[in-house]
């Protein structure tokens, strides 16, 4: 009687691991599904000064990953949710290579988004 208990015992063990694997598969793939936030906030300081700005603004980070966009920068590219690329933008952007170059440089730029003709400037900003 004792090595059914056992076996009893055991059947038990082994239906409560593969419950508790199970679930734990299940709660990492439901939280996987949730995704950071869209964009990483630019520091406070940066974001005081272009608050005010009533233009588009994109803040982008060495290597071309952008760091805030505006609202104003949204509309303008079209990203309704979706992570801001730097490389969709340049597409959007005519000519894409001066659009580009204001990324890696200080400098001003006409080019044009969306068929609308913009005056573009752009700034090092520290940190």
């Amino acid at each position: 009687m004792e090595s059914s208990t056992f076996i009893g015992i055991g059947i038990a063990a082994i239906f409560l691991s593969v419950l508790i694997a199970g679930l734990v598969y299940i709660s990492a793939r439901v939280f996987s599904r949730v995704r950071a936030p869209v964009v990483v906030e630019a520091p406070p300081a940066i974001l005081e000064n272009v608050s005010s700005f009533d233009g588009a603004v994109i803040i982008v980070r060495k290597g071309g990953k952008a760091l805030y966009i505006n609202d104003r920068a949204r509309e303008l590219f079209g990203f309704n949710g979706e992570v801001p690329d730097l490389n969709r933008m340049a597409r959007m952007a005519q000519p894409h290579d001066a659009f580009l170059e204001l990324f890696a440089t200080e400098g001003q730029a006409s080019v044009t988004v969306a068929n609308r003709p913009l005056e573009a400037t752009s700034v090092r900003v520290p940190g």
